[in-house]
């Protein structure tokens, strides 16, 4: 049942694949910052969602894109991540809370590799009394998701 499952999965995922490709990067100039802030786990989870996000919403487009870059400029989480709990004892993790948000910009390129569009986008929540209640990138996804359909959709109307 397991094999099954999986091989649906595989099978699920290979337009995705195969449709576009998409490279999300930091800004050089603080992704060493960032790192050293927040830990690689956290690029690691950012990339992996900004990436999802850009598929879900090309899949859900008519779109012929080759492929997308997208530059994440900026990060805040809503909780201190494991790397921040680690560098500050006193800090908690669970009770502790902020404003988050995200920084990105992508270009779009056609088969040819001729930039058929690019796109910036900045949200960042502005109340803490939701922020209460939001996972450590909560901020952060909605915006990466935001971001997705909002690029996705500019890229239509061009």
């Amino acid at each position: 049942m397991k094999s099954l499952a999986s091989a649906l999965l595989v099978a699920l995922m290979v337009p995705y694949a195969s449709a576009h490709e998409v490279s999300v990067n930091f800004d050089p100039t603080t992704v060493e910052d960032w790192s050293d802030t927040y830990g690689e786990r956290e690029v690691s989870y950012l990339t992996d969602r900004v990436t999802r996000d850009i598929s879900r919403a090309l899949a859900n487009s008519t779109l012929n894109i080759a492929s997308i870059e997208v530059t994440i400029l900026d990060a805040k989480p809503n909780r201190p991540t494991t790397q921040q709990a680690s560098d500050r004892l006193g800090l908690d993790q669970f009770r502790s809370y902020s404003l988050g948000g995200m920084s990105l910009h992508a270009e779009a390129f056609n088969s040819e590799g001729v930039l058929v569009g690019d796109y910036a986008y900045r949200w960042f929540e502005k109340d803490i009394r939701l922020a209460a209640y939001s996972p450590t990138w909560g901020d952060a996804s909605r915006a990466s998701d935001r971001f997705a359909r909002q690029f996705v959709r500019s890229l239509a109307e061009d």
